[in-house]
């Protein structure tokens, strides 16, 4: 199961996502440690959930690992659930 959506959009450049992530932002970890590029445009979340949803763009020749990443972040351990 994916937990991110890539977005249609026009640009030569790039790619644009939306992905589910931890309210402590667990995925950003991975996106250091492999040293993929990514742009944040916003994000949403519930009050009563530890989860968002993060919109992002990510240059085309990141992408390949930027999805790779977010198939790793189910691996990840959050520790103690924190608010989001």
């Amino acid at each position: 199961m994916k937990n991110f959506w890539r977005m249609r959009d026009f640009s030569v450049f790039s790619v644009h996502y939306a992905y589910v992530d931890h309210g402590s932002y667990l995925a950003d970890q991975l996106f250091v440690q492999n040293r993929v590029r990514v742009r944040f445009k916003g994000e949403m979340r519930r009050e009563d959930s530890h989860y968002c949803i993060i919109f992002c763009k990510v240059l085309k020749r990141d992408a390949k690992r930027f999805e790779e990443d977010l198939a790793r972040l189910k691996d990840k351990n959050t520790g103690e659930i924190e608010e989001c």
